[in-house]
């Protein structure tokens, strides 16, 4: 079980997939593991900042996959966060640094 409580899923790391004594962890190299999705991310607009019309971009600027996107939402009349897919590892680097409290305004839920 993953814990984004203090840290996220470093995209250098794979010691995991080295040490798991059962092998229900496949083994990865760097290239492979932006594409091996653990979870996705989904966004809380409720707790999210820029759901009250503040600024705030933090879930963007620590994805190492690039893989938010702040764009307006003309429903909302706001500028929210979208997470996409395609992209989304589930690394967990957005909830981390999220600057929300208690809750997380950006969580990662694990992949199906």
């Amino acid at each position: 079980m993953l814990r984004y409580d203090e840290t996220y899923c470093l995209e250098a790391c794979q010691r995991c997939t080295h040490v798991c004594p059962s092998g229900a962890l496949r083994q990865l190299s760097p290239q492979e593991k932006p594409h091996a999705a653990i979870g996705l991310a989904q966004v809380n607009m409720s707790v999210c900042l820029l759901g009250e019309d503040r600024e705030c971009g933090v879930c963007r600027n620590h994805c190492p996959y690039e893989a938010i996107k702040i764009v307006f939402s003309q429903t909302d009349y706001l500028s929210v966060p979208r997470v996409l897919a395609e992209r989304c590892n589930g690394c967990g680097a957005c909830q981390v640094y999220c600057p929300t409290s208690p809750v997380k305004a950006i969580v990662v839920h694990p992949a199906p």
